[in-house]
């Protein structure tokens, strides 16, 4: 399987301003980062200042965890031989990470993992040093929409849903443990939704197979959302080695109270820095994406009921609702109890997650989407405050897979991939109008130009004559834009209807590429792709990624 590639600007493939200009003008933002991820010398420096900075002794105590977590759901050979390898001396992490969605969530998901494998892989060769890819599952969050659902294209987006219990759909995603019958009915709706192609029984196969992994390896009760994601990413992506990290690991959990007496020591440090930094982004024409809650701490707890935010009061006491149903205030002493004799139970933030990331692993690289670079664009100087540096920030691949009878549709129309509108009315207008075979725009304004002239002749030859008609001839003139705006749409009506193969065409090349008028790869799910070009559709987007080229890609199916 091939791909013809095609690397775009237009503006509509680029989630804000800020990653924009992240990909293409990062000058704009380079006081906001410590690195410059385009230059590959940049990784070679981060690589060294961890030879002198990084505490060895830390992963020597996470390795072991990692062996038995990612063993437990059955990962390949290589994956072990990484984490094996990660703890010698002088071996690095590349890190990439997301929120555990159903079979893997939107395509996204995938192309993180895509740029993890390949870049580390890059890299290692480049730099002459050992990098493993790990992919950091974001249990410790909460979201349930964000990853209880995913799209399947038939027709129009098929969802298939996660039915996750009123009762755990508040705790964090490491919590929420459902019985085994509803990991296969899941399986079963996901299947039922796919047409019946040559792959669809390597799909059953794949599924099923991590279905009796996790039964066989003592999971017969249930397992976690969470836990269910490693597995399908671990053997998506096992040839390559991938490292599943996952913070309910009982040494993240021993290692984030460090991170949780730092935030407990620094808050108005860190809340501060976070509030110039916005600040500075805004004036500069950027959106803020951190939008700090005030008097919150940068972690939670879970309660019996749901993952609690803990707030400060003016009196400097702290309240969590629903830890104890006598009081919900206490003291900075008691909380540190609650929290360190409950520390298997607490969740760091978006604010202080990369930081607990950053410590326990000697990581080079983060690769990020749109939404987490406007993140860390924020929080350089936490790194500082916590003793640590940020990692060099790079961008992961963004892509739309165009099949081959899309792209005839594509051709037919002749659509220009640079002047793509988000919005398929606003499409099916711009072609129509080239197609006319003259110039639409000219023709109105010019007739609109000529109707206020015969208009305005005609009222003063009866003011010559001492008529007054001035009113009606106002409301004529005033209502005559409105009857041409009626004139252009009954034009482009009447072409688009006898020219309807446009219309059509402009249908399934939205249905495609922007679903509900969102990225293809924030809608769909692989496993669609999958089941119509096989498992290698992965490999052979790995073979065609050249992970330095930051452009949304456009990747044609030879």
């Amino acid at each position: 399987m091939d791909f013809n590639i095609t690397g775009l600007r237009n503006n509509i493939f680029y989630r804000n301003n800020l990653y924009r200009d992240y990909v293409f003008e990062f000058d704009k933002l380079r006081n906001f980062f410590s690195y410059d991820y385009r230059l590959p010398e940049q990784y070679k420096a981060r690589a060294d200042f961890l030879k002198k900075t990084y505490d060895k002794d830390i992963k020597n105590n996470l390795c072991d965890e990692l062996y038995d977590y990612n063993n437990s759901f059955g990962c390949g050979k290589k994956t072990l031989e990484n984490i094996d390898i990660l703890k010698k001396e002088d071996s690095f992490t590349l890190v990439a990470g997301q929120q555990p969605g159903i079979f893997s969530g939107p395509l996204y998901t995938i192309y993180k993992a895509i740029s993890l494998v390949s870049v580390s892989k890059m890299l290692s060769e480049k730099l002459n040093i050992k990098i493993v890819p790990v992919f950091w599952n974001a249990s410790d969050d909460n979201d349930i929409d964000e990853i209880k659902s995913i799209n399947i294209p038939s027709g129009s987006l098929e969802k298939i849903s996660i039915d996750i219990p009123g009762y755990l759909s508040r705790l964090s995603f490491s919590k929420m443990v459902l019985p085994v019958d509803e990991y296969e009915n899941l399986v079963r709706k996901l299947l039922d939704s796919l047409q019946e192609t040559e792959y669809k029984k390597e799909i059953e196969k794949f599924l099923s197979r991590i279905l009796d992994i996790m039964m066989n390896a003592g999971k017969n009760n249930g397992f976690s959302v969470s836990r269910f994601f490693s597995a399908i990413l671990s053997h998506l992506f096992s040839d390559d080695g991938l490292i599943i990290i996952d913070p309910e690991l009982a040494v993240l959990k021993k290692f984030s109270r460090k991170i949780i007496e730092f935030d407990l020591s620094k808050q108005t440090e860190i809340h501060g820095s976070i509030d110039f930094n916005s600040k500075e982004l805004t004036a500069l024409g950027y959106h803020s994406q951190l939008s700090l809650l005030r008097d919150n701490l940068d972690f939670f707890l879970n309660t019996k009921n749901a993952r609690e935010k803990i707030k400060i009061s003016k009196r400097g006491s702290f309240f969590i609702h629903g830890y104890d149903s006598k009081k919900s205030e206490f003291s900075l002493n008691e909380l540190k109890n609650i929290l360190f004799k409950n520390i298997n139970d607490t969740a760091l933030s978006v604010i202080t997650r990369p930081l607990l990331q950053d410590w326990v692993l000697p990581n080079i690289a983060t690769i990020c989407g749109p939404g987490e670079i406007s993140y860390f664009a924020q929080i350089k100087d936490v790194y500082t405050f916590f003793g640590i540096e940020m990692p060099v920030i790079m961008p992961r691949l963004s892509a739309t897979i165009i099949e081959r009878k899309i792209k005839e549709s594509i051709k037919k129309i002749k659509l220009d991939y640079e002047t793509l509108e988000l919005f398929p009315e606003r499409q099916t207008k711009a072609i129509l109008k080239n197609m006319i075979g003259f110039d639409i725009n000219s023709f109105l304004a010019e007739l609109e130009k000529e109707m206020h002239e015969l208009v305005r002749n005609k009222k003063e030859t009866l003011r010559k004559h001492d008529i007054d008609g001035d009113g009606p001839f106002n409301r004529i003139e005033n209502n005559l834009k409105k009857e041409i705006e009626i004139l252009s749409k009954r034009i482009l009506s009447e072409y688009g209807r006898k020219n309807s193969f446009v219309v059509d065409s402009i249908n399934k090349i939205y249905n495609n590429l922007l679903p509900n008028k969102n990225l293809q790869e924030r809608s769909v799910n692989v496993f669609d792709y999958i089941n119509r070009y096989g498992f290698e559709i992965i490999n052979s987007i790995k073979k065609k990624l050249d992970p330095f080229d930051f452009r949304h890609k456009f990747m044609e199916i030879a």
